[in-house]
């Protein structure tokens, strides 16, 4: 098109350049006119491009505003021709970067008569967690000789919501201390005398009975549960952005929301498997303590889900190392590690931590161990990869 656009603009010029020539060696009425001509083609051209920007209409809809990331939803558009005029060459174009549109017909011209409309039905896809515009983009408008072209953004942009997928964990390969810790349940057997008790009630399992109350009263006394570090697997979560490092400005934009992604995949797909699985855990985010979530089966994930679909990347979130009690298997979804909090990481661990950090990055690295913190496991994972395939 562009070729076609340059070729005809040329032709025009030498038209008029013709003119001229005829009016200076020769002059008279047809000069004159073809002159004239020359002028006016122009500006009726210019003319029919601002009659039908002022007067096409587009229509647009998406089946749900709220979609989950992958999951398609019904899309449909149509493109009307509501005056007298024919309508030619007219081309839209789509937003592709945050969301897609199943077999867009972006390379699609289209020719609309008085009264005539074109409509197309297709699906649509959210590719990362957020808001964003999406459907048509701009519409491309090419007048009757090909000479003139302009593009301008839909008046009425629709927008949508993109909820984060939940990734379903069926055999984890990294999870095995975990497993073991909510089997036997060790936090809940501590018997030290300041744990506070009550009264054995029906239902209550048998692994949260004190023995030593128990026997001191000569009735059975169950561990009372309160505050998060008597639950035994704690999954922290770092907010913090992702590093930069990308020259192109939209290309670095876009690789920071396929990593803030992947963060709330790995997170989300580890409470899923937890709550399923019945196991008491804590999810502790980098916002004070009204982010500290206690959830203990599937009920409870919602609250999860919800949190971590709104969460906020920013650059005070991210969360300092915390001493853990012993016997608590911690978690940490996190970006690329720094080698100066690594080492302020291993300074501060006890000899029986237990901690498991899931580290996205564009350049993943494996798995890391410690000799000195056998407890301790880094996990690379690539930017943009799906947590149920690696994890």
């Amino acid at each position: 098109m562009k070729k076609r656009l340059r070729r005809n603009r040329m032709v025009l010029a030498g038209l008029f350049g013709l003119s001229l020539a005829a009016i200076t060696l020769k002059g008279g009425a047809v000069s004159y006119g073809f002159f004239f001509l020359c002028l006016i083609v122009p500006f009726l051209s210019l003319c029919y491009l601002l009659y039908v920007y002022a007067t096409f209409r587009i229509y647009q809809e998406a089946g749900s505003r709220t979609i989950v990331k992958g999951e398609p939803v019904p899309y449909r558009f149509a493109l009307t021709n509501e005056q007298f005029l024919v309508y030619t060459d007219v081309q839209v174009a789509f937003y592709s970067d945050t969301s897609e549109i199943a077999q867009a017909p972006e390379e699609t011209r289209y020719t609309l008569f008085p009264g005539e409309s074109v409509r197309y039905e297709t699906v649509l896809t959210g590719r990362f967690r957020g808001e964003f515009p999406a459907g048509i983009r701009e519409v491309t408008v090419v007048d009757y000789l090909q000479l003139f072209r302009i593009r301008y953004r839909v008046p009425t942009e629709m927008r949508i919501t993109v909820l984060p997928r939940v990734p379903v964990l069926e055999q984890p390969k990294h999870l095995t201390g975990l497993e073991r810790l909510a089997e036997s349940d060790s936090v809940f057997r501590r018997e030290e005398p300041d744990i506070p008790v009550r009264d054995y009630r029906s239902g209550d399992a048998l692994k949260h009975i004190h023995w030593k109350a128990s026997a001191k009263s000569g009735t059975l006394k169950v561990r009372t549960q309160t505050g998060f570090d008597l639950l035994p697997v704690q999954l922290l979560v770092d907010l913090k952005p992702p590093a930069g490092g990308i020259p192109d400005a939209q290309r670095e934009e876009l690789a920071g929301l396929q990593e803030e992604d992947t963060r709330l995949e790995c997170a989300l797909a580890l409470a899923w498997y937890l709550a399923r699985r019945r196991t008491p855990f804590v999810v502790r985010l980098p916002h004070g303590e009204k982010t500290v979530l206690r959830v203990s089966d599937e009920s409870g994930f919602t609250a999860v889900y919800e949190q971590l679909s709104r969460a906020e990347f920013t650059p005070e979130s991210m969360p300092a190392w915390d001493r853990l009690p012993a016997g608590v298997f911690c978690i940490r979804v996190m970006g690329e590690i720094r080698e100066m909090w690594l080492q302020e990481l291993l300074a501060a661990a006890e000899a029986d931590t237990q901690m498991l950090i899931f580290s996205v990055s564009e350049k993943p690295s494996g798995v890391q161990t410690f000799a000195q913190h056998p407890g301790i496991r880094i996990f690379s994972v690539p930017r943009g990869a799906k947590p149920e395939d690696i994890m």
